[in-house]
């Protein structure tokens, strides 16, 4: 059920990601902050590309992973959803990403609501706030797929 105080954790996550990134139960640590702020500060560039070097373990794909998820649920692009295609190493590992995003969502019982249960699949999570994923491995064919005008962001 929602309450007032699951609206203010919700308003305040769509706000501050450090503070969405503990609202799903994950830790963060220091490094994440860093990596939170790398990530979202553009300094006016139109393409933006982070690299991350760290050990196994520091959370590195569970950091990018629940920005992806702020974006979907909280961004627009151009007065539009927010939509973006996930590329990984393979079509497997793109799958599991989106499991786990997925996994996040539907474990979070007010987050469960934006699943799109019509829509989607193995390869798409699609909310109901109109925003969407798509995954896929590098080098696999997107057959069918013509990116529109505005394109879609690539992470």
């Amino acid at each position: 059920m929602w309450s007032i105080v699951n609206g203010l954790a919700f308003e305040r996550s769509r706000r501050d990601v450090g503070y969405f990134y503990e609202w799903l139960g994950y830790t963060r640590g220091e490094h994440i902050n860093e990596w939170l702020d790398l990530y979202l500060d553009r300094k006016g560039a139109e393409v933006h590309r982070v690299c991350i070097i760290a050990p196994r373990d520091h959370s590195k794909s569970t950091t990018l992973r629940i920005l992806l998820l702020h974006h979907l649920l909280f961004s627009e692009w151009r007065d539009k959803p927010f939509t973006c295609w996930l590329f990984s190493a393979s079509k497997d590992t793109a799958s599991n990403r989106l499991g786990e995003i997925r996994a996040d969502l539907a474990r979070h019982p007010e987050l469960r609501r934006f699943i799109d249960d019509k829509r989607g699949g193995k390869f798409e999570l699609r909310l109901t706030n109109g925003a969407w994923i798509k995954a896929t491995g590098m080098g696999a064919a997107m057959r069918g797929e013509h990116l529109p005008a505005s394109r879609s962001t690539m992470c």
